[in-house]
């Protein structure tokens, strides 16, 4: 299974994905009925929200290619010096495929991403609210370490409240070492 990322910027001011592209991917979160969960805050609500926020917003995205089909979209967000927070969503396409090894080679590359040969990224971290079971058997499966619980961590827009959420981490240089 070969696994791929493709960046959404500019190349001299040519996107590597067009607005329409861009729109699509939640679109295809739409359809698989996925786009609620994976933006559970409310923040992103339709594909011109989607695409604002990936293309004004503070976030780097990629789409996501197993054996060259579009098969979902990963986007970082919270930068800090070397740091920033990881998001996913895979499209129905691809679930009944390793999304394990996928995702496994999706945090990879993005940590072994470097800019003038220093690495971006040390860590990546993630916060799954505790109503999305698949995203945390996911994330155990893909052995991102838990570092707690926060209480009322998780906005949860659809329902009107907060509930627990889980935070995650997973680290340069120690993921991907006998897994």
């Amino acid at each position: 299974m070969e696994t791929t990322l493709l960046a959404y910027s500019a190349i001299d001011g040519i996107p590597t994905m067009t607005d329409s592209e861009v729109r699509g991917l939640y679109e295809r979160m739409e359809a698989d009925g996925t786009a609620d969960t994976v933006f559970y805050d409310g923040s992103v609500m339709s594909a011109d929200d989607f695409l604002k926020t990936m293309k004004h917003g503070m976030t780097q995205l990629f789409m996501v290619s197993i054996d060259n089909e579009v098969a979902g979209a990963v986007w970082l967000t919270d930068f800090e010096v070397r740091r920033a927070a990881f998001h996913f969503c895979f499209f129905s396409n691809a679930w009944k495929k390793d999304l394990v090894d996928a995702g496994k080679e999706c945090v990879t590359q993005i940590l072994n991403a470097e800019r003038l040969s220093v690495p971006m990224f040390d860590c990546l971290i993630g916060i799954v609210p505790a109503t999305n079971r698949a995203a945390q058997i996911w994330c155990h499966k893909m052995r991102f370490r838990r570092i707690g619980v926060l209480p009322k961590g998780a906005w949860i827009q659809r329902e009107q409240r907060s509930v627990p959420a889980t935070i995650y981490y997973v680290e340069r240089g120690n993921y991907g070492k006998g897994i």
